[in-house]
């Protein structure tokens, strides 16, 4: 679902936040890498224009590399990022895009910086080694955001900004070798 935001604008808001509620019944695309997450997320925005997104994904690699796939609740590709060292870039139905890195794919998407590195990280459980991070209960806070883990065990993780304006994103991760539904 949407609130009047452009196509490209949500697909790249959902690329930057990946996984979460079940929302229609199609399954993302499968990765064969040891390192693939794939699930289905939901993003609530409640900025200067509130928005919110519903879609599947697939995520595989890491910080340095890594490719991120998200797919409408119907199964439509929405966007494809891949990123290495020195080099971001998106396809999307406007055609392809370069970025100097995932930062800069984040803050011309969003407006602001956003940490896309610790995503892959994060929807494993984990803080990133990008940066300091302080336990708390259920979870941890790293870079400015609170992830909570207290529904990890059923495949849910849940990342919210800490300060204003509200961003959330509620993961709901596939078991691995889950068959497709």
């Amino acid at each position: 679902m949407s609130l009047g935001l452009p196509v490209r604008r949500r697909a790249l808001l959902g690329l930057l936040f990946a996984a979460g509620l079940t929302a229609g019944c199609a399954s993302p695309p499968r990765l064969s890498a040891p390192q693939s997450l794939s699930g289905r997320f939901a993003l609530v925005s409640q900025g200067e224009v509130p928005q919110s997104l519903s879609a599947s994904f697939a995520l595989e690699g890491t910080a340095e590399q890594g490719l991120f796939v998200l797919n409408s609740p119907l199964g439509s590709r929405l966007a494809e990022a891949r990123w290495q060292p020195g080099r971001v870039w998106l396809r999307d139905a406007q055609g392809d895009h370069d970025y100097e890195d995932l930062d800069d794919l984040a803050r011309h998407a969003l407006g602001e910086s956003v940490p896309l590195e610790a995503l892959p990280d994060w929807l494993r459980g984990r803080p990133s080694p990008l940066g300091f991070s302080d336990a708390l209960p259920g979870g941890f806070q790293q870079m400015g955001w609170r992830i909570d883990l207290s529904r990890q065990a059923e495949g849910r993780i849940e990342l919210q900004r800490v300060a204003p304006p509200l961003l959330r994103l509620r993961v709901r991760l596939e078991a691995e070798g889950a068959a497709a539904p």
